[in-house]
């Protein structure tokens, strides 16, 4: 896990660095922004953040359960 600063009151963010699978096929790591389920043995959804700050890892963020 990393933290860093980020927000409009400079919070610090959790982030996880990950091996993600693309619906297309490839794996790339990357970080995961936000909290991550661990309750559950099934894989997360993700979704692309993009990102203004110079990331060296795609940024992606886990998926409400409302998503597709």
């Amino acid at each position: 896990m990393h933290r860093e600063l980020d927000g409009p009151q400079n919070s610090l963010v959790s982030r996880t660095i990950a091996i993600v699978a693309l619906d297309d096929g490839p794996w790339v790591y990357s970080w995961i922004a936000g909290h991550i389920p661990t309750h559950s043995g099934q894989p997360a959804r993700v979704e692309f953040q993009p990102s203004a700050m110079d990331e060296r890892l795609p940024l992606f963020a886990v998926q409400s359960d409302h998503g597709p």
